[in-house]
């Protein structure tokens, strides 16, 4: 900065310039920031006083104003200016004013001047450092840093003293390759105490632009990373409970509220992972994980060594758990682990889980009940298979993946040869056993991936997904020969109890309609009744 010149130089100088010419006189404004600068009188007649003695001693020297701003609204905004005294040599004296509540001030003496950015440093920041090439501390400021004197730091990594090097993937800001600003960095200080260090740094570049290090400020801000974790804790365990409570009215899916949930679990308790758990007739199943569990049964391992009555435990494996319980009964746990060295779980997360715990048994018998309706709208009663309307919607959506993927398919109408005689002998409770047996009998001729429903009365249904007409009909032999067992429970003997069955064959290269293949499957079906029953017939599909 010079400090000659035409006034009009100090223009674009981001904060206030004053000049002095002589002692006793009333300081100058040389540009707009200073003309617009609320000052006391009090604070120009110190200002002035400061830049005579400077005159008188020949010496720079620093004289900080305190002033507040109502900047446009009711509450005043503080702020610090600090101006560098710097005598002239015709007699006068130059104020450079800078603004240190603003980084930019900051950052524009970092790159403006080594010595005012080193005097500036101590007033606004605990420390100033740099390092070299090697990424090694080469200055640290007089005062020293995070508990050491500065020549304890000067020629060491910074990286020995991180207090959890394992945990540290990314470039340390004390090697930057770009700006940053306040950067956490929880460092270990002489007594092995950890200390949280805010780090802005600008890397220092060669006359050729290589990077040859980087500089800049810390400062402990540890007391208030603390308050706000506590503050940030309670906060989020009061989110989280109310958060829970609302999931039943969420418009999200039961695995995205579910999953939620979980992730938010673990990060309002300092756990790395956490795991939900549903019980249904005694059998416990994972619903919901978030980050790594240390094993596959992990949760259900802790879940089962959890007190039944909802109370909050640790259990074997460093894991804290609870059972939700919901109208007395079990039915779900929440667990959490963590990989941290602290062997203890803070009072906080155990309170977090107990305040959860109910709300999370709620909504757990809510989604159960909410599936449950679902499998209902979906599921034959007797039998448990889809029933006609959820065959129909899966069986067109098999179709137009078949289509997008040129695959095959057949669709099986199955038919029961001569039900009614039994229903009309023996009553309906016969007749809805062999409907069981039945539904039993195609579930296990049938693949996992496979549709099976009972469209109505005694018609069956199956979709064999990428099976062609030589699959198909294997399949056909198989059921017939599994329903042989099943003629004994027939009424009469001159109508034998048996099925018929029609296939349609759903073509690669085709485009047939839903509609066309569910006709093919009904008239293969009819013409294997004409054909003397117990027996199949195939069609292929018309076309759309």
């Amino acid at each position: 900065m010079s400090v000659g010149g035409d006034p009009d130089q100090f223009a674009r100088f981001p904060g206030p310039v004053f000049r002095l010419f002589a002692e006793g006189e009333p300081l100058t404004p040389l540009n707009e920031a200073a003309q617009s600068l609320a000052l006391e009188e009090s604070d120009r007649e110190r200002l002035a006083v400061a830049a005579s003695s400077a005159l008188r001693d020949s010496a720079a020297d620093v004289s900080t104003v305190r002033l507040m701003e109502n900047a446009g609204s009711a509450s005043p905004v503080a702020r610090r200016l600090d101006f560098t005294i710097l005598p002239e040599p015709h007699g006068s004296a130059l104020l450079a004013g800078l603004d240190l509540s603003e980084e930019e001030a900051l950052r524009y003496a970092l790159t403006e001047s080594r010595r005012l950015y080193k005097d500036i440093a101590d007033l606004v920041a605990d420390f100033a450092w740099e390092t070299d090439v090697e990424g090694r501390f080469s200055f640290i400021s007089k005062r020293g840093a995070f508990g050491y004197a500065s020549q304890d730091l000067v020629g060491r990594d910074p990286a020995e003293f991180l207090m959890l090097p394992q945990a540290v993937s990314l470039r340390l800001p004390f090697g930057t390759l770009k700006p940053v600003r306040n950067v956490d960095v929880w460092l270990r200080d002489p007594a092995g105490r950890a200390r949280c260090i805010a780090v802005s740094a600008l890397p220092v570049t060669d006359d050729a632009g290589e990077v040859v290090g980087a500089r800049g400020l810390g400062l402990d801000v540890t007391q208030e990373r603390t308050r706000q974790a506590d503050l940030a804790q309670a906060t989020n365990r009061e989110d989280l409970v109310r958060y829970v409570l609302d999931l039943a009215r969420s418009e999200e899916t039961h695995e995205e509220m579910l999953a939620t949930a979980a992730k938010t679990l673990a990060r309002g308790c300092g756990a790395d992972a956490c795991q939900l758990l549903a019980v249904e007739e005694e059998t416990w199943s994972p619903v919901a994980v978030y980050g790594e569990p240390p094993g596959a049964e992990a949760g259900v391992s802790a879940a089962l060594s959890l007190p039944g009555d909802g109370a909050v435990s640790a259990v074997d494996g460093g894991a804290l758990g609870a059972v939700t319980v919901y109208r007395g009964m079990p039915n779900g746990a929440i667990v959490l682990w963590r990989h941290a060295l602290e062997p203890d779980w803070s009072e906080d997360a155990v309170s977090l889980l107990e305040a959860v715990e109910a709300p999370l048994g709620l909504t757990l018998r809510q989604i159960a009940d909410q599936r449950a309706l679902h499998r209902m709208a979906r599921t034959d009663d007797l039998t448990q298979l889809l029933n006609r309307r959820a065959f129909m919607a899966e069986l067109d959506r098999a179709l137009m993946r078949a289509e997008r993927t040129a695959a095959r398919g057949a669709l099986m109408y199955v038919d029961l040869d001569n039900f009614k005689p039994i229903n009309d002998t023996f009553g309906h409770e016969a007749g809805d056993k062999i409907l069981k047996r039945v539904a039993e009998l195609l579930r296990g001729h049938s693949r996992e991936y496979d549709l099976v429903a009972r469209l109505g009365g005694d018609e069956f249904g199956l979709w064999l997904d990428g099976a062609d007409a030589e699959a198909a009909q294997r399949r056909a032999r198989d059921l017939l020969s599994a329903f042989e067992g099943l003629k004994e429970h027939g009424a009469d003997p001159a109508r034998p109890f048996g099925v018929s069955i029609g296939i349609a064959i759903h073509r690669s290269d085709g485009h047939e309609s839903l509609h066309c293949l569910l006709n093919a499957a009904d008239a293969a079906m009819y013409r294997a009744k004409k054909a003397g029953k117990n027996t199949f017939q195939v069609e292929e599909a018309a076309g759309a």
